[in-house]
């Protein structure tokens, strides 16, 4: 049987890996971490700042996992199907923020936005993750499936 191509999940898998030294890296600087969203409270006690951006980091970390385990790179791991269209449902929910945003932006409703730039690029930068979640999971999910597991 001719194994089919795609790397959908491969991508989304490289993706959230640098997304989750970015959640790192913000960790060690309470501007950069208010600058990027984080409330105020966590930012002025830098211990809790650097707790609350690693376990982030550790749950983007978990998410490439998935996605290196739903393209075959490591050992298929557990309840892989329902983790898969978890996450993939979690980056396309958060980047459907991108309508409010441009609706906000355009005067079409009245919500406050805070830093437009930044809410932008991550609405869009977790539109476009969940799309390849999406995307992989689809195109893989009978290989998935535990069943059909190696």
């Amino acid at each position: 049987m001719k194994e089919e191509k795609c790397f959908a999940l491969l991508i989304a898998g490289v993706l959230v890996s640098a997304l989750t030294v970015f959640q790192i890296i913000v960790s060690f600087s309470p501007e950069w971490s208010l600058y990027f969203g984080a409330p105020e409270e966590i930012t002025t006690n830098p211990s809790q700042l650097l707790v609350v951006g690693f376990v982030a980091a550790v749950f983007f970390f978990v998410f490439a996992l998935y996605a290196f385990s739903g393209q075959g790179v490591i050992r298929r791991l557990p309840f892989l199907r329902i983790a898969l269209v978890a996450i993939a449902a979690i980056f396309v929910l958060r980047g459907c923020v991108l309508f409010l945003l441009l609706a906000a932006r355009f005067g079409i409703v009245d919500t406050p936005v805070t830093n437009f730039p930044v809410e932008l690029t991550s609405a869009i930068i977790s539109l476009i993750i969940g799309f390849f979640y999406s995307m992989g999971t689809y195109r893989f999910w009978e290989k998935l499936n535990s069943a059909n597991a190696k």
